[in-house]
């Protein structure tokens, strides 16, 4: 058990997800997989841009090499002074040394880093190195249909072009100048419906040798375990009341511990409390610091403005105090059900929040302004809903890849936890049921096949179909078997081997109708 929880808190703790620079490893089973990949996920298809976009990348490296030919040319012509070419060489070793470092920089992103993956739950995009590296993710039953867009000869040609993706509530992802772009699309169109379609039932194990029907029975309506997710709230649970409404355990406004004024229904729990990335409460607090570094001084240092220094630095202690407090007051809360961005203002003058449910949920985005705060594990995390319903933007917010794949694992844990529910919910009624009918077939019908009475003597037959509580009735004899001892049983009516029910609880037995044999 402990070893389960733990298992549980490890996967729940923020980490770094989001690989730039190595974006598949080999799993124990030699396929590819990538980080923050789902259990029971498989890559159908990888998606980068065509080939002769490496080509375009080459070409300010091709111009810069026929600079330097140019040169040289000019050179061996004479038709520039001597001196001009101690400066056109070295432009020209520059501008090639430059154009090759961007020339590898940019294939090198087209290749490794801007690449599309396609697996049997979603699609994910990952964009940009040293600008604004993204990654989006978007569930294949969010998508409602898949175009493909080749507006130039060239691209027809050369068998490139644009994927639209249409998801549920207008919005729209575009996988842009990839190969081969009707195949990407039928791979899409295929995997999606696979991905709607209801799964086969698991095969139950097969029943041991000596297994009897209870045990059976007890096997086939073994529950599979429910799967559940972390309670934020559980070492708050102190502060729970059964006399309050249910709401979120954390509180607001610092020492003031005020409540926060969003309630829960009975099934709704917090299963996250994200907070903005520590990194931001420094960069606010750096000047007001500063500056009331500078008068704790003065008021150290001055005779005469004593007074005005003690004043400011009174002031600038408030303003720490309140913009610390605005920093952790402003939090989202990841429940069960809903997302709410909490936003308290002026501690207790007001509290705005924004709430969305899951399935509104259209398509999760992250973006990273620059390489900086990638090194830092910051980013901005935009939700786009369907209709009218709020878009959640958490900006600046620590680790947002992560908290991306747990928004998407907190997605589908209903549909997860309501299949568990009723395919255990189904084994027990299925159980009641044949355990209910076994036992009224027990108590009143035990099936048995017809012996094979053939050539046997009248009382040998009578004594072996009693044995399985039948009865032989004769209602004839026959000479046509002149080889056959008299007495001997010629012919049976049912025919061995026929099934028929045995009445345990009455004195109605099962008649096999028997012909003699008769030596004329």
């Amino acid at each position: 058990m402990s070893g389960t929880k733990q298992a549980q808190t490890n996967e729940w703790k923020p980490v770094r997800v989001h690989a730039m620079f190595r974006r598949f490893r080999r799993g124990p089973d030699k396929t590819k997989r990538f980080v923050g990949q789902q259990e029971g996920e498989t890559i159908r298809r990888i998606v980068r841009e065509h080939p002769i976009f490496y080509v375009q990348s080459a070409l300010p490296l091709l111009g810069a090499l026929i600079f330097l030919g140019v040169v040289v040319w000019l050179e061996t012509r004479s038709i520039l002074p001597g001196a001009m070419f101690a400066v056109l060489y070295p432009i020209s070793i520059f501008a090639i040394i430059a154009t090759a470092l961007f020339c590898a920089y940019r294939i090198f992103e087209l290749w490794w880093v801007n690449i599309d993956i396609v697996t049997n739950k979603r699609i994910l995009t990952w964009h940009g190195l040293l600008n604004n590296p993204t990654r989006n993710e978007t569930s294949l039953d969010k998508v409602q249909q898949v175009a493909v867009e080749q507006d130039t000869p060239v691209s027809i040609m050369l068998n490139y072009g644009t994927v639209h993706v249409y998801l549920a509530g207008g919005k729209a992802l575009y996988l842009k100048n990839v190969r081969d772009p009707k195949g990407v699309r039928d791979d899409i169109e295929g995997i999606r419906q696979s991905y709607k379609s209801a799964k086969a039932a698991a095969k139950p194990a097969s029943a041991a040798p000596d297994e009897t029907r209870d045990e059976a029975l007890a096997r086939l309506a073994k529950h599979e375990p429910l799967p559940t997710l972390p309670d934020a709230d559980a070492k708050y649970a102190h502060r729970e009341s059964p006399t309050k409404l249910r709401a979120p355990l954390r509180r607001f406004g610092g020492p003031l511990r005020i409540e926060c004024d969003v309630h829960y229904d009975a099934e709704e729990k917090t299963i996250m409390y994200v907070q903005r990335s520590r990194w931001l409460l420094v960069v606010r607090l750096i000047i007001p610091v500063l500056l009331l570094l500078l008068s704790f001084i003065g008021a150290l240092v001055a005779r005469v403005y004593f007074g005005i220094f003690a004043v400011a630095f009174v002031l600038l202690l408030v303003v720490v105090g309140l913009v610390y407090i605005g920093y952790i007051d402003d939090v989202f809360i990841l429940t069960n059900k809903r997302i709410i961005d909490i936003n308290r203002k002026l501690i207790i003058l007001s509290e705005q929040h924004d709430t969305t449910t899951y399935d509104k949920i259209a398509k999760i985005e992250v973006k990273i302004p620059n390489i900086i705060l990638l090194g830092l594990s910051i980013g901005n995390l935009y939700i786009e809903t369907q209709g009218n319903n709020p878009n959640i933007h958490m900006r600046h917010i620590t680790h947002p890849f992560f908290v991306q794949d747990k928004i998407y694992e907190i997605q589908s844990f209903k549909a997860k936890y309501e299949k568990t529910r009723n395919a255990n919910d189904q084994k027990d009624m299925l159980k009641d049921w044949f355990s209910t009918m076994l036992g009224k077939i027990e108590t009143k019908v035990a099936n048995r096949g017809i012996p094979n009475l053939q050539s046997l003597d009248l009382w040998t037959a009578v004594e072996r179909a009693g044995q399985l509580g039948m009865r032989v009735v004769p209602i004839g004899e026959s000479d046509s078997y002149p080889n056959v001892e008299s007495g001997r049983i010629v012919m049976q009516i049912p025919p061995p081997g026929t099934v028929v029910d045995t009445i345990i609880d009455t004195n109605e037995k099962p008649q096999i109708q028997v012909i003699l044999s008769k030596r004329s």
